[in-house]
């Protein structure tokens, strides 16, 4: 008699569920959207491709995908302010300091019922790290060809707008870092570009370079350029605390002469 009963609970059981079962698949043939997701990117590397995938999108119907870039100004065609993609994939390439932020996608499913479906995601970045030796002084000018090393100590100027700043370093010899706005406010890698000035043309991003100029005093007056464009001018920004390292940095007099300088500078903002 136990069995029996214990038989006809597992039979009620299974009769329960099947139109459960039904239901269910009926439901997913019509989905809005409820289990899509964008793949698990939080933090990128500096230099690095950032990738989206959407994913979970069986059954939406959904063919078009509109995107939010943390930095739209490369895109010129746009869809409701968006970038428009064909496919689930959208990829940021070189992830530098100007694609930190919120990106978000909009999607449209096709069930009549439906709304659109927007998901947001906020990513920051890792800085490269600086491949630089660790000199033995920090805040110390170091020379190659047999000049003298220099202790240097820095004015500051930070405009806290878009608005050009610029950091002076002087010892006997003086050098100055042009920053086309704002100081930095997170750390990150910039192009060194000769230059006497704070005038960022069609062919500087204030975000991605600095102007350096350097004034060789015992060298009867001289002004060094730099004898090319350079990537290796490493950030840090820690709060108030700045720190910048360059090695190697190739300067020349537009004559005969040519050296190249390293250090690793500290400020307090």
């Amino acid at each position: 008699m136990f069995s029996q009963t214990k038989y006809r609970l597992k039979s009620i059981t299974i009769y329960a569920l099947i139109p459960f079962v039904i239901f269910s698949c009926t439901k997913d043939e019509v989905s809005c959207g409820a289990d899509i997701t964008i793949s698990n990117y939080y933090v990128v590397n500096e230099g690095e491709d950032l990738i989206f995938t959407v994913e979970g999108l069986d059954n939406t119907g959904i063919d078009y995908f509109l995107w939010e870039c943390a930095d739209m100004k490369p895109y010129n065609s746009l869809n409701e302010g968006r970038v428009y993609e064909g496919d689930p994939e959208f990829i940021i390439q070189d992830f530098n300091v100007q694609d930190i932020g919120k990106y978000s996608v909009k999607m449209y499913p096709k069930g009549e019922s439906c709304a659109p479906v927007i998901l947001e995601k906020t990513v920051t970045m890792n800085p490269k790290n600086c491949p630089c030796a660790t000199p033995a002084l920090e805040n110390t000018l170091y020379y190659s060809n047999g000049y003298s090393n220099e202790t240097m100590t820095a004015t500051i100027y930070n405009s806290n707008t878009e608005e050009s700043s610029e950091i002076t370093f002087n010892g006997t010899n003086t050098f100055t870092i042009f920053f086309g706005r704002k100081l930095p406010e997170v750390s990150s890698t910039f192009n060194l570009v000769d230059g006497n000035n704070t005038f960022w043309d069609e062919n500087d991003d204030a975000f991605l370079d600095v102007h350096f100029h350097f004034d060789a005093w015992n060298h009867g007056f001289d002004y060094f350029g730099l004898d090319g464009m350079t990537d290796g001018f490493y950030l840090d920004r820690d709060q108030n605390i700045l720190t910048m390292q360059f090695c190697d940095v190739q300067l020349h007099n537009y004559i005969t002469q040519q050296f190249t300088i390293s250090g690793k500078f500290v400020v307090v903002l």
